[in-house]
């Protein structure tokens, strides 16, 4: 077998399946062979990463992507190998681009590099990565843990995003984006169990969001209150007597107010 790897390399795809052999064994045999496939690469990696060889299954992967640059599953494998060698970073860059990469959504995949830039705390890109998974045509039809998965996701990192001293317009965008998505998503019956922990997300986080716009850009504050508005519409279609409803209440009333100052505060300009 492993003299036949050596000349034959498609063979090596349609044979190496298992580790019957050292992987130093192995690793001479492909270093012998003049043309590796794809395939051939990875087939390598996955024996070198079973024996516990990280870097030679690194290794072998980088080549295997200098012939196929965007494969997804490629791009991911390496990922999940810089883990195992607490490489976070590294391993979040290969996994983003795998999820770009993919022929499809993979919600899944796109949420795991959002826990990772979670615990790097670079919250605006994991908000950007959960925001893809919200507004994708898919996320109502998602499995009911991956819609779970997605909004606790996404209140926990817009909560540390709004805690930063510093974020942009930008952010906040994503930070709506991903409740308007929601909010269409509660529209499916099957994920109206969902609505509580959204609605409880929007009570605290988008009054801070119209806080943080109205001075930055109007037309984003409105959105804010709409949402917010929203928001309070349905507690009262699915729990009018929820112990959140006097908080939202009072939100509501704040923002409303702040929209009939800027709109006296326009005509007095115009009048002027």
């Amino acid at each position: 077998m492993i003299a036949k790897v050596a000349n034959d390399t498609q063979a090596a795809t349609e044979t190496v399946r298992a580790p019957s052999h050292s992987a130093k064994d192995w690793r001479e045999a492909f270093a012998r062979a003049k043309k590796l496939t794809v395939d051939a690469y990875e087939m390598c990696a996955q024996i070198q990463h079973y024996c516990g060889n990280i870097n030679e299954a690194i290794a072998m992967v980088r080549q295997a992507l200098q012939l196929s640059k965007n494969d997804s599953f490629l791009l991911s494998f390496l990922g999940d190998l810089y883990l195992d060698q607490k490489q976070v970073e590294l391993a979040t860059i290969c996994l983003e681009q795998a999820a770009k990469c993919a022929k499809e959504l993979d919600a899944e995949l796109y949420l795991r590099v959002a826990s990772l830039y979670l615990e790097l705390e670079s919250y605006e890109k994991a908000a950007a990565n959960i925001c893809t998974v919200l507004v994708s045509e898919k996320f109502g039809a998602l499995p009911e843990e991956s819609v779970s998965n997605t909004i606790h996701l996404m209140i926990a990192t817009h909560d540390a995003l709004l805690d930063q001293p510093f974020f942009e317009v930008e952010d906040v965008q994503t930070l709506l984006n991903g409740f308007e998505a929601c909010l269409v998503a509660l529209a499916e019956p099957k994920n109206a169990k969902f609505a509580p922990a959204v609605l409880t997300g929007a009570v605290s986080q988008l009054p801070k969001a119209h806080e943080f716009l109205r001075s930055r850009d109007a037309g984003m504050a409105n959105k804010a209150r709409e949402l917010l508005q929203c928001a309070a519409d349905l507690l009262k279609e699915i729990d009018p007597s929820s112990s959140i409803a006097p908080d939202l209440d009072a939100s509501l009333e704040k923002l409303a107010a702040w929209s009939r100052d800027v709109s006296e505060g326009e005509t007095k300009t115009e009048h002027a």
